[in-house]
């Protein structure tokens, strides 16, 4: 990605619209009315849809993880999205779907790609039938980066529990012990499965 003042062309706009439609519904007017904007008007959205990301990407990726994605579900984050978002869906053809695919090229840990089956796999509770708008689409950020802040702690569990059986393989670690190291508020480590997480792949 460029940098410092990363941005995206109408070509490239134009790449990112189509792969997305492969994924999902293919609308050959969407991608024609992305390639019909200006120019100079992509590069002031995206220009300013990367920017609003810039101030909050990098205080988003902690060393510690358990802050990782707390961080991105307080306001002035949601905020700085929704702004992004809205910047990128101002240009013709870009709905806040498509706004959402370009800018995770940009900030994948913090801008995820409103995925239809994503979406309707999310069922406790559900979002509801899937809306493109920036409303719906903020929805679905905050449950997505709560999954994900579950997932690695189950992942961090696992490899605590591998790593122990590798280093002391004729003892356990006692479950008060793994009680204690809990990384999430009011998980208990000890009744958590410890199975690596699958991964949940994207379509749309």
């Amino acid at each position: 990605m460029r940098e410092p003042q990363p941005w995206f062309s109408r070509e490239e706009l134009g790449h990112i619209v189509t792969w997305k439609m492969m994924r999902g519904t293919w609308r050959p007017r969407n991608k024609a009315l992305t390639l019909s904007n200006d120019e100079l008007a992509v590069l002031d959205a995206t220009v300013k849809g990367c920017f609003a990301l810039k101030r909050v990407a990098d205080s988003s990726k902690k060393v510690l993880y358990e802050y990782e994605y707390s961080c991105a579900d307080d306001d002035s984050t949601l905020a700085a999205i929704k702004q992004a978002i809205n910047s990128v869906a101002a240009l013709s053809g870009i709905g806040p779907a498509s706004a959402s695919a370009v800018l995770s090229v940009y900030a994948p840990d913090l801008v995820p790609f409103l995925d239809s089956p994503m979406a309707k796999a999310i069922t406790s509770p559900p979002l509801g039938p899937i809306k493109f708008t920036t409303k719906y689409y903020l929805a679905f950020v905050k449950r997505v980066r709560t999954k994900a802040r579950v997932l690695e702690a189950a992942r961090a569990l696992w490899v605590y529990a591998a790593a122990s059986s590798l280093l002391h393989p004729n003892s356990r670690v006692p479950r008060a012990e793994l009680k204690d190291s809990s990384p999430l508020p009011g998980l208990d480590c000890t009744t958590a499965s410890l199975s690596a997480p699958a991964a949940a792949g994207p379509s749309q």
